[in-house]
């Protein structure tokens, strides 16, 4: 038998021998402990690669945090990771109080590409030390499906 009673409780048992010729009592007391309460805020969106901290917000009484996946964090046992999401993810947040008692609270992460990428509208590739690389810099794309480079008159 397994009891889960909402608050503490006393439950009296009594044991009987096969002939019912002798019988014992005892007092069990099952003690209900508080449970931890935890919150991670609303869900965020972030630009790929840049650091977001993860700030947990919840009752005194934690002394442990475990955070999952491990993804993209800085630490897994801690209050506050930071993060650096190169795609999008969800982290769960159990944390738990003296008595072992548990509390989880979820985040969603959407990790965006930067839409603001700045091309240069400029490059002369003649080997000579200035401007002889034609770079995208632009965080969290990994492909360029169509790009077209035009000369000074309008040329491709």
């Amino acid at each position: 038998m397994v009891a889960k009673p909402d608050t503490t409780t006393t439950y009296t048992v009594v044991g009987y021998d096969q002939y019912q010729c002798y019988s014992d009592t005892v007092d069990v007391v099952v003690t209900v402990r508080p449970s931890p309460t935890v919150l991670l805020g609303d869900d965020r969106e972030v630009t790929v690669g840049t650091t977001q901290p993860l700030q947990s917000a919840g009752s005194a009484d934690i002394v442990r945090w475990q955070w999952s996946p491990a993804e993209y964090l800085s630490c897994t046992g801690c209050a506050a990771p930071v993060t650096a999401p190169r795609s999008s993810i969800e982290y769960v947040l159990k944390v738990y109080n003296q008595f072992n008692c548990e509390a989880a609270d979820t985040i969603r992460i959407n990790a965006l590409c930067d839409k603001n990428i700045g091309i240069s509208n400029a490059f002369s590739p003649k080997n000579h030390g200035n401007n002889d690389v034609f770079v995208i810099p632009a965080k969290g794309v990994s492909k360029v499906n169509f790009l077209r480079i035009f000369n000074r008159w309008g040329e491709i």
